[in-house]
């Protein structure tokens, strides 16, 4: 809570060997940037700004190889001090819970698995192309099917 009414800073890159549920949702990272601002919110509570910017490399769903998914997250997070106190919350405003020793890594990378869609895809793969080919491509059975009507 002293942290967001000073207006604290913490920032840094957060490499892969410290995103380790990132990984284990198979999603890869050469590093991620992060800034964490303490600040008082519009409502005059204390909250933490959360900004994280970087690329994650994921498994496209169409053609199953990799995309690359940008990471670019600006989130405000109100501070309370008890989990009940979130859990009573009747509003879309998004917080977490304060304490002395928060994981700032951990808060990055939750936000980041937020963020992460859950089916990535690319805009157009080589694999839906070669598809699309293969539907536009005339059937051959077609021609038959024509002859032998015709008769």
């Amino acid at each position: 809570m002293a942290f967001a009414r000073d207006g604290g800073t913490v920032a840094g890159v957060a490499g892969p060997e410290r995103l380790v549920r990132l990984q284990e949702s198979d999603a890869q990272t050469e590093g991620l940037a992060y800034q964490v601002t303490g600040r008082i919110n519009a409502m005059d509570r204390p909250a933490l700004a959360v900004t994280v910017s970087g690329s994650v490399a994921m498994t496209c769903q169409r053609c199953l190889e990799p995309v690359s998914v940008p990471v670019d997250i600006a989130v405000e997070l109100e501070l309370r001090e008890s989990q009940r106190e979130i859990e009573l919350a009747d509003d879309d405003v998004d917080r977490a819970l304060a304490s002395r020793t928060m994981d700032v890594i951990a808060l990055v990378e939750d936000e980041v698995l937020l963020d992460l869609p859950m089916s990535p895809r690319h805009e157009a793969c080589e694999a839906a192309a070669a598809d699309e080919a293969v539907v536009a491509r005339p059937n051959p059975f077609a021609a038959l099917a024509k002859e032998r009507l015709g008769r």
